[in-house]
């Protein structure tokens, strides 16, 4: 291994180093990965890249996961409630004429929506990104 060879591949000896010290400090982790993207390509350097980019994504995830149960475990006091005062409360069902106009004003924010296109396009960006570490997981 030159510099050169450093330099042209930090990224993935940076990963190589994260992953290291991932597995040595929480093993579960590479546990964990290795039936959702296989195991470590060892001997296919040329492979190292993508499976590192994988790992980096389901850590990410993992932690996303973690810090929404914790938020959501925090409040579970105050959606318990919640829930509870919504279902003491006791309506009566909603006129035909009230369903109209909800389903009018439902078709207004439908077509802004539409108009909008952030969606749309976040949409296309997550599919086409889905299909193109699906093409580099075969390759």
């Amino acid at each position: 291994m030159s510099v050169q060879d450093v330099r042209t591949n930090w990224s993935t000896y940076g990963s190589v180093t994260k992953l290291m010290f991932t597995s040595i400090n929480d093993p579960e982790s590479m546990a964990n990965a290795t039936p959702v993207i296989g195991p470590f390509p060892a001997d296919r350097p040329t492979r190292w890249g993508i499976w590192l980019n994988a790992f980096a994504g389901l850590g990410a995830l993992e932690d996303a996961v973690r810090v929404t149960d914790a938020a959501l475990r925090q409040e579970n006091d105050f959606i318990v409630a919640t829930n509870r005062i919504a279902a003491a409360v006791r309506l009566p069902a909603p006129t035909a004429t009230q369903i109209q106009d909800l389903v009018a004003q439902l078709e207004v924010v439908n077509d802004r929506i539409k108009q909008d296109q952030r969606f749309a396009a976040a949409l296309a960006i997550g599919v086409a990104l889905a299909g193109r570490v699906e093409t580099q997981l075969k390759a």
